[in-house]
């Protein structure tokens, strides 16, 4: 029996608050990446064309941009001119720093624990009265270079990923770490936002929670504030191997789960509703090496996680915004499968095409009715101005049963579900129809430059990867139709496939 899908939206439907909250944040590189033009001019489309207003990274009290040193009787030494240089950039294209505090500066750091190509100490400080000189002139630098209106629209995290590889201390050394840091802060400027804990697999969030509620002695025995939490995930967080192969697939409703218990978690210590929730990296894989980075499939899952968490955070970012990217070593080749929306010289992978389809999802939201028997189907209906805007996608959750996932085809699965779209309580009369496709064979640039035949294991030549910008676009299709009160279609979705329409009256 053929496999069908009834999908049936109102047009006249109660309507509820959808803000982009995807698009707020977007992580990127190591700080100091931000001084290559190249990866400026990436953070500059996706400000451009999604509204993108921070980015966060990594490793801003790094050694490569020489904040923090010592003099020969221990006296610390700060040094913030490269933070401003990068954060010029930054805010020079209207993007603001979510700042995340890390990694330890050698001088300050209590052991010799490194993570990465680029070496980010990991350890605990040697001295947290020091860690707190620095954050404390940190700050007081911001302030004095952009003011305390601009900096106090910023994000201060402390850490990143302090469960797992990124720390080298345990939990009650990440604790006093925040203390300090908080304490910095807040004593410089007690209006400026800080949180954590950063945290891998959605975990430490009932922990901070209880620690910022209990007296402690880095903030004089007062509780340590905290204006918002912070949290990643990835459905193959299981064995947190940082840069390791993916592992177990955590399943369909990932996201669903996780952001749900993680906001019911804040709301029962935050009755007042003043504590944010930001996750601060999702992605499909934490294999920087997973071909399923520059698939359809790939699209298909950032619709569903999206779907996943609405109501549940005030930011959802997107872990990158490019492959220009060398925690495991700069890439030898294009498609490698990195994480970012864009690959290194400016290709658009299909996921990028999702963010462009739901970024054109305005307008308040509209309840969907889907009738299904199969597995990762989901919508997303909002009413724009004399408008309807439909998302549909198909994410193939199968994929991760491959015991190698380095092949190129979309998905595990090759199966055509019929989906049948009905649109109720239109206005009559004729329309403007939009019909956009991402799939194995559109909106695909890695397909496109296979079809080419060109060669995908090395980088492109400067003919090839002009060839491939012209060919890189989101597939379309335009016309008039006439609507008699309502709009009924049915078409072919595919595994790892996203279908945008919009009717404009």
């Amino acid at each position: 029996m053929e496999k069908t899908v009834e999908i049936v939206l109102d047009f006249t439907g109660v309507k509820s608050p959808f803000p982009h909250f995807w698009e707020t944040v977007i992580g990127s590189e190591g700080a100091d990446f931000p001084l290559r033009e190249d990866l400026l001019s990436h953070y500059q489309d996706v400000k451009e064309r999604f509204g993108v207003q921070y980015v966060r990274f990594h490793g801003i009290l790094h050694d490569n941009l020489e904040v923090y040193k010592e003099d020969n009787n221990g006296k610390p030494k700060f040094n913030f001119e490269k933070v401003g240089k990068l954060y010029d950039n930054l805010l020079d294209i209207g993007i603001r720093p979510f700042v995340e505090f890390s990694f330890m500066p050698e001088a300050l750091a209590s052991k010799d624990t490194h993570i990465f190509f680029w070496r980010g100490n990991t350890s605990p400080p040697k001295d947290y009265k020091k860690w707190e000189m620095l954050i404390k002139a940190f700050i007081e630098y911001c302030i004095k270079r952009y003011g305390k209106k601009e900096v106090r629209r910023w994000y201060f995290e402390i850490w990143n990923e302090p469960n797992i590889g990124f720390w080298s201390g345990n939990q009650e050394e990440y604790w006093k770490l925040y203390d300090h840091a908080v304490k910095a802060i807040k004593e410089t400027d007690p209006y400026l936002r800080v949180g954590g804990p950063a945290s891998a697999g959605g975990e430490w969030v009932k922990e901070i929670l209880e620690h910022c509620s209990k007296e402690n002695f880095a903030t004089g025995g007062s509780s340590s504030p905290i204006d918002f939490v912070s949290y990643h995930g990835y459905p193959t967080d299981k064995g947190y191997i940082v840069g390791g192969k993916p592992f177990e697939y955590f399943g369909l409703d990932f996201w669903k789960e996780l952001s749900k218990l993680n906001y019911e978690i804040v709301k029962s210590f935050d009755k007042s509703g003043e504590i944010e929730i930001h996750i601060t990296e999702w992605n499909i894989s934490t294999n920087l090496w997973d071909i399923q980075h520059c698939s359809s499939n790939s699209a298909a899952y950032c619709c569903q996680a999206i779907n996943d968490v609405y109501g549940y955070v005030d930011t959802f970012s997107y872990w990158t915004v490019s492959d220009i990217f060398r925690e495991m070593g700069f890439p030898n080749k294009e498609f490698h499968g990195g994480f970012g929306l864009i690959t290194i010289h400016g290709l658009k992978k299909p996921k990028y095409w999702a963010f462009e389809l739901l970024h054109r999802l305005n307008g308040p939201k509209l309840p969907v009715s889907i009738k299904s028997s199969v597995k990762g189907i989901g919508a997303i209906a909002t009413k724009p101005k004399d408008s309807i805007a439909l998302l549909i996608w198909y994410f193939d959750p199968l994929y991760y049963s491959s015991s190698e996932n380095t092949h190129s085809n979309t998905s595990a699965s090759k199966e055509h579900i019929k989906c049948s779209v009905k649109v109720l309580n239109l206005p009559s009369g004729k329309a403007k129809f939009t019909k956009s496709i991402i799939d194995e064979e559109h909106s695909n640039i890695l397909n496109t430059a296979k079809n080419l035949g060109i060669e995908i294991d090395s980088f492109l030549t400067e003919r090839e990867l002009t060839k491939l910008k012209e060919l890189n676009v989101l597939y379309e299709e335009k016309t008039e139709i006439e609507i008699d009160y309502k709009y009924e279609n049915d078409f072919l979705l595919t595994p790892g496939s996203v279908i945008f329409i919009q009717l404009e009256m």
